[in-house]
């Protein structure tokens, strides 16, 4: 997320205060009751963290630990789609932006293969230095990958080990808080990076602990003993210790660490001569800090006392390696008034403690520079954050005295920061000029590691929150940047769409987690998608005819925007009220789906309306919100206790109708939300258990009296069906839970979808894939894996589908968007009739015993009127009198087993033909 709302402010305690706290929170606390500006601590209503808690807590209000890993083991043992069913899934991309990056590494035998991991989206693997990328972890291996190294010694070359889990990311991955994306140890590759497989001596199999030492859930660092070249010595910086195998990795000794009081942050280094560093935020045993070893079996604490110590990262300098640079985020202690501290260690003999070792302090020439822009809101660009240990790293240059740090921006020191000489060659950038072109170009902010080209140290490569970058020359006056994201597919999207209505483009755009709403269209997997907004995207829409898009952002953020047939952004105007509501951090939102221009929010306790977004003029406003405009639904509001409006939608069929779904776990039903008294009606199944999270609601596009919605919290029941608008449910979460009451792990669903084909095709995305139905059948359904061997079990946000066509697409959080399809359900008839999105010269419509409809061509050689229904079928036609005049009408009364919904007429003669809709009413 962009540095302001990617602030991780989840320290052990926090974490031990939301264990403590959160079975005493209630379905009224999921209220919105204030507005937040950032991601931050705690019960912040507005930000990322409380957002994840309430859609993944269990009954009582607690979040189960880690849960990724659990999911995972469940869901591999579920049904999948044989070959028969194959929906030709494709990776669509985005092929030119990456996500979140921690693992790194340049193959010793050839520079030109790369090795990279993504936090939720596997390893990969480039052959021509990152001019394109292959996955390597399979499908149905884990995605957690947090760290790779490789084995350097002659003749050991080919052996690489990749550490998994990401205890930063507790996020829509399916976790959070104590449940966090959890990783199963080490992998180990002998063919160079190409295969990976789990060493079973990493992996823990005790999904059901939270944090414990000796679970090797979290792998923060791993080194090769390189000076060993009799026994194969591997170290590894683990939750709370340090652990040592000599055998690749067969078997593991507890070396360091491990105390009662656990640290959260270790790592772990080994200078070119051997000599190990161990770093480890504060506990109440030893206060954190830093310990050296020369054989790694025996340790010594080196590091003075500083108390808040957090996560703290380190390098030497290649031309002394007795210089050990030591870079650290600080927690509430006033020494240190940034809040981190940087310091160099010197060795000078012995065990390295008291004259066998000095520190120098230069934590005050540390970045600390004033440069406020707005971007929703003030921040100060200009000071060095790690974003509480996020985005935390550091490197030095191997011939020259130049020190890089990492946090949301890159700096660098030709002083090794021993003067305020700092220069800002990363991350975001001080354009005053144009404060919202705020990113220093061709790069991205939240930095993780840096690595140098052996053959040529002016070369850096810097993997950070959008992927993989480079640098051709590290020291230049001005450094310029060049992504090798090409094909490194591992953005995680919170949402997806497509064209609307009666398209067949092949447009499909999405929000992502810090990489903004990004747009392609084109079928081509690799043709390069293209920017339209920043931040965090989320919701976003494309009217039929695509005459104009909305994007949105973190926190109710909405913007109209022009774009060319190319995709390329013409023109932005931000819109959300500025008298409106709070929201979630990732704040839905609904284009209706006829007419196409009208703009349904959710605002809290109410929906908003914004009627004619298309007659919005395109000022290139980004900053200010809309003085009007926007109407309160009064009528739609939620009880207090009913928490906070969380979903909505509704059907083509009958677009006076919107079904959401709120954070209490609450469902209704408006009707009639165009008129001037809608009717609000409560929908929420007696049975349901309180405090669960309506993540999705979706209505059939063909018929509006069908519904779904799901849970997407743990330990309960997920979806639920009606045939009757909502009058009745039926739990069809099948074999989705593990057991019948909905306990156990099974996965978090966080979208459903209904494709009225016949056979229907139910969707479900859920934290461990895509699965589908084409049987409902109560607590016995049967949901298989859709994609198994392309999707496979990576989380996935949404999936929205297109009958017209048959287009599906899916957003996963960690490898893009992919499309598949299936037969198309509105026939091609269809097209054919005008797309009319509103027409009223018909009288009563929506209408109940019957209609009037004009007679509008001035044509009257063998005029018809022909009624069909959403699939393409003629329902009802009469030849009309010739002698008719322009100004005449004809009467419809629908036969009494008409169903209700939406119908198309046409009125033709020998010249001539008009159209429109109709919606019909019992």
């Amino acid at each position: 997320m962009r540095a302001y709302y990617t602030s991780f402010f989840l320290a052990l305690g926090l974490i031990g205060f939301m264990a403590m706290m959160a079975p005493a929170i209630s379905e009224h606390e999921a209220d919105l009751s204030g507005e937040a500006e950032e991601e931050g601590f705690g019960l912040d209503p507005g930000s990322r963290k409380y957002y994840e808690y309430l859609r993944l807590r269990k009954p009582d209000g607690s979040i189960p630990a880690y849960m990724s890993k659990a999911v995972a083991e469940f869901a591999s043992r579920l049904p999948v789609h044989s070959n028969e069913r194959d929906l030709n899934w494709q990776n669509r991309g985005p092929f030119n932006k990456g996500g979140r990056t921690r693992a790194f590494a340049i193959d010793k035998t050839n520079e030109n293969n790369l090795i990279a991991g993504s936090v939720t989206g596997g390893m990969w693997r480039s052959a021509d230095a990152g001019a394109s990328w292959v996955k390597t972890t399979t499908p149905g291996q884990l995605h957690s990958s947090s760290c790779v190294v490789q084995d350097t010694r002659p003749g050991h070359e080919q052996t690489w080990y990749q550490g998994t889990g990401e205890e930063f990311y507790g996020v829509v991955s399916g976790t959070s808080f104590t449940s966090l994306f959890s990783g199963d140890g080490i992998f180990k590759s002998t063919d160079g990076g190409q295969s990976w497989n789990i060493l079973p001596s990493t992996s823990s199999n005790t999904p059901q602990n939270i944090q414990q030492s000796g679970s090797y859930d979290f792998i923060w660092n791993m080194v090769i003993d390189h000076t060993n070249l009799i026994e194969d010595v591997v170290y590894a910086a683990v939750y709370n210790g340090i652990i040592r195998s000599n055998d690749g990795g067969a078997t593991w000794q507890q070396v360091l660490g491990f105390w009662s009081s656990e640290s959260q942050f270790a790592d772990i280094m080994i200078t070119p001569a051997g000599v190990l560093y161990a770093t480890f935020s504060a506990n109440s045993v030893n206060g954190g800090g830093v310990w050296r070893s020369t054989d790694g079996i025996t340790w010594t604490k080196i590091s003075p006392v500083i108390s808040g110590l957090r996560r703290i990262v380190m390098t030497y300098n290649p031309q002394n390696e007795n210089e050990v640079f030591f870079l650290g985020e600080v927690f509430q202690n006033s020494t240190y008034p940034i809040g981190h501290m940087l310091y160099k260690y010197t060795y000078i003999s012995g065990d390295g403690t008291q004259a066998g070792g000095g520190w120098e302090d230069r934590s005050s020439n540390l970045p600390n520079d004033s440069c406020s822009l707005f971007i929703g809101v003030n921040f100060e660009f200009g000071i060095y954050r790690s974003q509480n240990s996020y985005d935390i790293c550091i490197a030095h240059h191997p011939q020259q005295p130049v020190l890089f740090i990492g946090g949301i921006n890159i700096d660098r020191s030709f002083s090794e920061f021993a003067l305020y000489d700092h220069e800002w060659i990363g991350g975001y950038r001080c354009n005053t000029q144009n404060p919202f072109n705020y990113s220093y170009p061709n790069h991205h902010s939240d930095q993780h590691f840096f690595v140098f080209k052996p053959s040529d140290p002016s070369v850096m490569y810097n993997v950070n929150d959008g992927g993989i970058y480079r640098t051709d020359n590290c020291l230049a006056d001005s450094v310029s940047w060049v992504p090798l994201n090409h094909g490194y597919i591992s953005t995680q999207f919170y949402a997806v769409a497509m064209e609307q209505g009666y398209a067949t483009s092949d447009w499909v755009m999405g929000g992502m987690q810090d990489n903004g709403s990004w747009l392609t269209t084109s079928s081509d997997p690799l043709q390069n998608w293209k920017e339209v907004h920043a931040d965090d995207g989320a919701f976003c829409a494309i009217p039929e005819g695509r005459n104009f898009i909305v994007a949105s952002s973190q926190q109710g953020k909405m913007l109209k925007k022009l774009v060319a047939d190319d995709g390329t952004l013409l023109g932005t105007e931000r819109f959300d009220p500025s008298n409106g509501p709070t929201y979630l951090f990732i704040n839905p939102f609904l284009l209706d789906p006829l007419n196409h221009r009208d703009v349904f929010m959710a605002g809290n306790k109410s929906i908003w309306y914004y009627p004619n977004v298309d007659e919005i003029e395109v000022t290139n406003n980004y900053g200010s919100k809309r003085d009007s405009g926007w109407i309160q639904i009064s009528a739609s509001n939620i009880p207090v206790t009913a928490g906070s409006i969380s979903c909505l939608d509704k059907s083509k069929t009958d677009n006076t109708i919107i079904y959401y779904g709120t954070t209490a776990g609450r469902v209704y039903r408006l009707d009639d939300c165009y008129g001037t008294t809608p009717v609000r009606s409560n929908l929420t199944d007696p049975n349901w258990v309180v405090n669960g999270y309506i993540s999705c609601v979706t209505a059939n596009d063909l018929n509006v009296a069908e519904v779904m919605c799901s849970f997407s919290n743990y330990g309960r029941k997920s979806i639920f069906h009606s045939v009757d608008s909502g009058a009745t449910w039926v739990d069809v979460s099948g074999n989705l839970e593990e057991f019948a009451d909905g306990s156990g792990n099974g996965p978090a669903v966080y979208w459903v979808e209904i494709y009225p084909s016949n056979p229907q095709v139910y969707f479900a995305a859920t934290s461990a894939g895509l699965y589908s139905t084409n049987l409902l059948n109560g607590e016995n359904t049967i949901w298989q894996m859709e994609g198994a061997n392309s999707i496979g079990n990576v989380v996935v946000d949404m999936v929205v589908v297109r009958p017209f066509d048959g287009k599906i697409a899916v957003g996963t959080h960690g490898n893009g968007v992919y499309t598949g399809s299936l037969p198309a359900v509105e026939a091609a008839a269809v097209n054919e009739i005008s797309k009319a999105t509103e027409n009223k010269n018909p009288w009563p419509n929506p209408f109940h015993s019957y209609v009037q409809i004009p007679i509008s061509v001035a044509d009257r050689t063998n005029v018809r009127l022909d009624i069909y229904d959403m699939v393409g079928n003629l329902v009802y036609s009469k030849k009309i009198n010739s002698n008719t005049t322009p100004s005449s009408a004809v009467n419809w009364s629908p036969s009494a087993d008409l169903a209700e919904g939406t119908y198309l007429y046409t009125i033709t003669s020998d010249t001539q033909k008009s159209s429109g809709r109709l919606i019909y009413k019992r």
